[in-house]
Protein backbone atom coordinates (compact mmCIF):
# COMPACT_ATOMS: atom_id res chain seq x y z
CA UNK A 1 0.00 0.00 0.00
CA UNK A 2 1.17 3.43 -0.80
CA UNK A 3 0.36 6.90 -0.10
CA UNK A 4 1.27 10.23 -1.44
CA UNK A 5 3.57 12.51 -0.19
CA UNK A 6 4.06 15.90 -1.45
CA UNK A 7 2.95 14.28 -4.98
CA UNK A 8 5.09 11.38 -4.75
CA UNK A 9 3.57 7.70 -3.91
CA UNK A 10 5.90 6.58 -0.61
CA UNK A 11 5.37 3.03 0.54
CA UNK A 12 2.69 3.59 3.81
CA UNK A 13 5.94 1.35 5.51
CA UNK A 14 8.34 3.94 4.60
CA UNK A 15 6.87 7.26 5.57
CA UNK A 16 8.24 9.38 8.62
CA UNK A 17 7.81 12.47 10.17
CA UNK A 18 10.23 14.77 11.70
CA UNK A 19 9.67 15.31 15.67
CA UNK A 20 9.03 18.59 15.19
CA UNK A 21 6.20 18.91 12.69
CA UNK A 22 4.24 21.18 12.98
CA UNK A 23 1.48 19.60 12.64
CA UNK A 24 2.07 17.28 15.43
CA UNK A 25 3.61 19.86 17.66
CA UNK A 26 0.72 22.18 17.75
CA UNK A 27 -1.83 20.89 15.94
CA UNK A 28 -1.14 23.35 12.60
CA UNK A 29 -2.79 21.74 9.75
CA UNK A 30 -5.97 20.75 8.34
CA UNK A 31 -7.38 17.37 6.83
CA UNK A 32 -10.16 16.27 4.39
CA UNK A 33 -12.32 12.67 3.88
CA UNK A 34 -13.54 11.91 1.27
CA UNK A 35 -15.08 8.55 -0.54
CA UNK A 36 -14.40 6.69 -3.34
CA UNK A 37 -17.30 4.16 -5.27
CA UNK A 38 -16.98 2.57 -8.60
CA UNK A 39 -13.59 4.23 -9.22
CA UNK A 40 -15.23 8.06 -8.46
CA UNK A 41 -14.69 10.34 -5.85
CA UNK A 42 -18.19 11.48 -4.48
CA UNK A 43 -18.18 15.01 -4.63
CA UNK A 44 -14.67 15.66 -5.27
CA UNK A 45 -14.57 19.04 -6.49
CA UNK A 46 -16.92 20.00 -3.53
CA UNK A 47 -14.46 18.51 -0.93
CA UNK A 48 -10.79 20.08 -2.47
CA UNK A 49 -12.70 23.73 -2.38
CA UNK A 50 -13.36 23.47 1.42
CA UNK A 51 -10.06 22.47 1.72
CA UNK A 52 -8.75 25.52 -0.43
CA UNK A 53 -11.05 27.96 1.89
CA UNK A 54 -9.66 25.64 5.25
CA UNK A 55 -5.90 26.89 3.79
CA UNK A 56 -6.79 30.20 2.69
CA UNK A 57 -8.29 30.67 6.51
CA UNK A 58 -5.24 29.42 7.99
CA UNK A 59 -3.10 31.18 6.20
CA UNK A 60 -1.49 28.55 4.34
CA UNK A 61 -0.28 28.44 1.15
CA UNK A 62 -1.68 26.74 -2.38
CA UNK A 63 -0.53 26.76 -6.07
CA UNK A 64 -2.83 28.36 -8.31
CA UNK A 65 -3.54 24.65 -9.99
CA UNK A 66 -4.56 23.40 -6.20
CA UNK A 67 -7.65 21.59 -6.95
CA UNK A 68 -6.54 19.95 -10.57
CA UNK A 69 -2.83 18.72 -8.43
CA UNK A 70 -4.71 17.03 -5.83
CA UNK A 71 -7.60 15.20 -8.31
CA UNK A 72 -5.03 13.88 -10.51
CA UNK A 73 -2.98 13.14 -7.39
CA UNK A 74 -6.13 11.19 -5.54
CA UNK A 75 -6.97 8.85 -8.86
CA UNK A 76 -3.11 7.85 -8.88
CA UNK A 77 -3.06 6.32 -5.48
CA UNK A 78 -6.06 4.53 -6.04
CA UNK A 79 -4.71 3.38 -8.90
CA UNK A 80 -1.37 2.31 -7.36
CA UNK A 81 -3.41 1.05 -4.64
CA UNK A 82 -5.80 -0.83 -6.58
CA UNK A 83 -8.78 0.38 -4.89
CA UNK A 84 -12.09 1.28 -6.83
CA UNK A 85 -13.78 1.87 -3.37
CA UNK A 86 -11.89 3.59 -0.47
CA UNK A 87 -11.85 6.31 2.48
CA UNK A 88 -9.22 8.73 1.01
CA UNK A 89 -7.87 11.62 3.58
CA UNK A 90 -5.84 14.25 2.49
CA UNK A 91 -3.84 16.08 5.23
CA UNK A 92 -2.03 19.45 4.60
CA UNK A 93 0.39 20.88 7.69
CA UNK A 94 2.44 24.08 7.77
CA UNK A 95 6.29 23.49 7.09
CA UNK A 96 9.03 24.70 9.43
CA UNK A 97 9.74 25.82 12.31
CA UNK A 98 8.71 28.10 14.82
CA UNK A 99 7.14 28.20 17.87
CA UNK A 100 3.63 29.62 18.02
CA UNK A 101 4.46 32.16 15.62
CA UNK A 102 6.23 30.37 12.15
CA UNK A 103 8.63 31.42 10.06
CA UNK A 104 6.91 30.52 7.06
CA UNK A 105 3.07 29.60 5.31
CA UNK A 106 4.92 26.35 2.99
CA UNK A 107 2.61 23.28 3.16
CA UNK A 108 3.52 19.53 3.07
CA UNK A 109 0.86 16.86 2.78
CA UNK A 110 0.13 13.78 2.27
CA UNK A 111 -3.18 11.68 0.87
CA UNK A 112 -3.94 8.35 2.02
CA UNK A 113 -6.48 5.75 0.87
CA UNK A 114 -7.70 2.73 3.34
CA UNK A 115 -10.90 0.37 3.03
CA UNK A 116 -14.04 2.21 3.52
CA UNK A 117 -16.03 0.91 5.98
CA UNK A 118 -20.02 2.58 6.22
CA UNK A 119 -21.46 3.77 9.63
CA UNK A 120 -24.85 1.90 10.51
CA UNK A 121 -27.83 2.21 8.45
CA UNK A 122 -29.88 2.98 11.92
CA UNK A 123 -28.59 4.24 15.18
CA UNK A 124 -30.80 2.83 17.83
CA UNK A 125 -28.79 4.04 20.79
CA UNK A 126 -28.08 8.22 21.17
CA UNK A 127 -27.44 10.46 23.89
CA UNK A 128 -26.06 13.94 24.87
CA UNK A 129 -22.47 14.25 25.09
CA UNK A 130 -21.65 16.73 27.82
CA UNK A 131 -17.97 16.98 28.80
CA UNK A 132 -17.05 19.09 25.58
CA UNK A 133 -18.33 22.05 24.06
CA UNK A 134 -18.22 23.71 20.34
CA UNK A 135 -17.85 27.32 19.63
CA UNK A 136 -17.91 29.05 16.62
CA UNK A 137 -14.58 30.84 15.18
CA UNK A 138 -13.54 31.03 11.98
CA UNK A 139 -12.06 28.19 11.57
CA UNK A 140 -14.54 26.23 13.23
CA UNK A 141 -16.45 24.83 9.78
CA UNK A 142 -13.44 23.17 8.72
CA UNK A 143 -11.84 19.67 9.88
CA UNK A 144 -8.58 20.35 11.68
CA UNK A 145 -5.81 18.39 13.37
CA UNK A 146 -7.29 19.12 16.63
CA UNK A 147 -10.35 16.99 17.36
CA UNK A 148 -10.03 16.40 21.06
CA UNK A 149 -14.37 17.27 21.19
CA UNK A 150 -14.45 14.23 19.12
CA UNK A 151 -12.12 11.89 20.56
CA UNK A 152 -13.72 12.61 24.03
CA UNK A 153 -17.23 11.91 23.21
CA UNK A 154 -15.67 9.15 21.23
CA UNK A 155 -14.38 7.37 24.44
CA UNK A 156 -17.82 8.17 25.91
CA UNK A 157 -19.56 6.61 22.95
CA UNK A 158 -17.14 3.35 23.05
CA UNK A 159 -17.41 3.02 27.39
CA UNK A 160 -21.59 3.26 27.45
CA UNK A 161 -21.73 1.41 24.12
CA UNK A 162 -24.07 4.07 22.10
CA UNK A 163 -24.73 4.24 18.87
CA UNK A 164 -23.54 7.65 18.48
CA UNK A 165 -23.34 11.07 20.72
CA UNK A 166 -24.80 14.87 19.87
CA UNK A 167 -22.02 17.40 20.91
CA UNK A 168 -23.65 20.55 22.09
CA UNK A 169 -22.33 24.12 21.56
CA UNK A 170 -21.30 26.22 24.64
CA UNK A 171 -24.73 27.67 24.92
CA UNK A 172 -25.94 24.18 24.81
CA UNK A 173 -27.60 24.43 21.25
CA UNK A 174 -27.31 21.08 18.99
CA UNK A 175 -24.30 21.34 16.96
CA UNK A 176 -23.70 17.74 15.54
CA UNK A 177 -22.60 14.17 15.84
CA UNK A 178 -18.92 12.80 16.58
CA UNK A 179 -18.28 12.33 12.68
CA UNK A 180 -21.53 13.98 10.69
CA UNK A 181 -23.73 16.62 10.84
CA UNK A 182 -27.43 15.96 12.35
CA UNK A 183 -30.69 16.89 10.65
CA UNK A 184 -34.07 17.16 11.62
CA UNK A 185 -37.40 16.44 10.37
CA UNK A 186 -40.47 18.04 11.32
CA UNK A 187 -43.93 18.96 9.64
CA UNK A 188 -42.83 18.19 6.12
CA UNK A 189 -39.19 20.91 6.61
CA UNK A 190 -35.99 19.55 7.29
CA UNK A 191 -33.71 21.35 9.68
CA UNK A 192 -30.13 21.40 10.24
CA UNK A 193 -27.80 22.97 13.10
CA UNK A 194 -26.49 26.58 12.10
CA UNK A 195 -22.86 26.72 11.71
CA UNK A 196 -23.15 29.33 14.76
CA UNK A 197 -23.03 26.63 16.64
CA UNK A 198 -19.13 25.56 15.58
CA UNK A 199 -20.38 22.27 13.77
CA UNK A 200 -18.69 21.51 10.37
CA UNK A 201 -19.62 22.72 7.27
CA UNK A 202 -20.35 19.16 6.27
CA UNK A 203 -20.18 18.37 2.29
CA UNK A 204 -23.58 15.78 2.87
CA UNK A 205 -25.35 18.94 4.46
CA UNK A 206 -24.44 21.08 1.05
CA UNK A 207 -26.30 18.20 -1.44
CA UNK A 208 -29.39 18.05 1.14
CA UNK A 209 -29.50 21.84 0.56
CA UNK A 210 -29.47 21.22 -3.28
CA UNK A 211 -32.06 18.81 -3.06
CA UNK A 212 -34.64 20.52 -1.26
CA UNK A 213 -33.82 23.31 -2.98
CA UNK A 214 -34.49 21.61 -6.06
CA UNK A 215 -38.15 19.74 -4.88
CA UNK A 216 -39.21 22.68 -2.94
CA UNK A 217 -38.59 21.64 0.47
CA UNK A 218 -37.60 24.41 3.37
CA UNK A 219 -34.26 23.74 4.84
CA UNK A 220 -33.67 25.85 7.69
CA UNK A 221 -29.87 25.94 9.70
CA UNK A 222 -31.27 26.73 13.60
CA UNK A 223 -30.23 27.22 16.94
CA UNK A 224 -31.55 23.94 18.88
CA UNK A 225 -31.98 23.55 22.20
CA UNK A 226 -31.67 19.79 23.07
CA UNK A 227 -35.50 19.70 24.42
CA UNK A 228 -36.36 21.22 21.13
CA UNK A 229 -34.39 18.38 19.16
CA UNK A 230 -37.70 16.17 21.09
CA UNK A 231 -40.01 17.88 19.12
CA UNK A 232 -38.56 16.57 15.79
CA UNK A 233 -40.78 13.58 13.92
CA UNK A 234 -37.68 12.37 12.47
CA UNK A 235 -33.85 12.52 12.82
CA UNK A 236 -30.52 11.37 10.72
CA UNK A 237 -27.07 12.21 10.61
CA UNK A 238 -25.46 12.26 7.36
CA UNK A 239 -21.44 12.50 6.21
CA UNK A 240 -20.13 11.29 2.30
CA UNK A 241 -20.43 7.81 3.41
CA UNK A 242 -23.83 7.32 4.06
CA UNK A 243 -27.19 8.80 5.97
CA UNK A 244 -28.33 6.93 9.26
CA UNK A 245 -31.69 7.22 10.65
CA UNK A 246 -31.40 7.89 14.44
CA UNK A 247 -34.31 5.84 16.21
CA UNK A 248 -33.68 6.82 19.78
CA UNK A 249 -32.54 9.78 21.32
CA UNK A 250 -31.96 9.93 25.50
CA UNK A 251 -35.16 7.46 25.50
CA UNK A 252 -37.18 9.54 23.26
CA UNK A 253 -38.39 7.73 20.31
CA UNK A 254 -38.53 8.92 16.56
CA UNK A 255 -39.75 7.84 13.39
CA UNK A 256 -37.80 5.02 11.75
CA UNK A 257 -38.83 6.33 8.48
CA UNK A 258 -40.55 9.00 6.32
CA UNK A 259 -41.54 9.51 2.49
CA UNK A 260 -38.98 12.78 2.80
CA UNK A 261 -36.07 10.90 3.98
CA UNK A 262 -37.24 8.46 1.79
CA UNK A 263 -36.97 10.99 -1.11
CA UNK A 264 -33.17 12.51 -0.03
CA UNK A 265 -31.62 9.10 0.31
CA UNK A 266 -32.92 8.03 -3.14
CA UNK A 267 -31.88 11.64 -4.80
CA UNK A 268 -28.17 10.91 -3.37
CA UNK A 269 -28.16 7.53 -4.77
CA UNK A 270 -29.24 8.17 -8.19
Amino acid sequence: MYLIYNGTPCPLDDFRISFNNRGFQYGDGIFETMIAENNAVNYLTDHLDRLKNAMTAFSLESNENFNETLSSQIYHLLKINNQSEARIKIIVWRTGEGLFVPDDNDTDYIITSIPLKRPPALKNSVDFFQDARLGKHPLSPYKTLNCLPYVLAGLEKKKTGMDDLVLLSHEGYVAECISSNIFFEKDGAIFTPSIETGCKEGIMKKQIKKICAKEGIRFEEVLWKQEELFDADLIFTGNVATLSLITNVAHKSFLSSSPLYSLIKESLEN
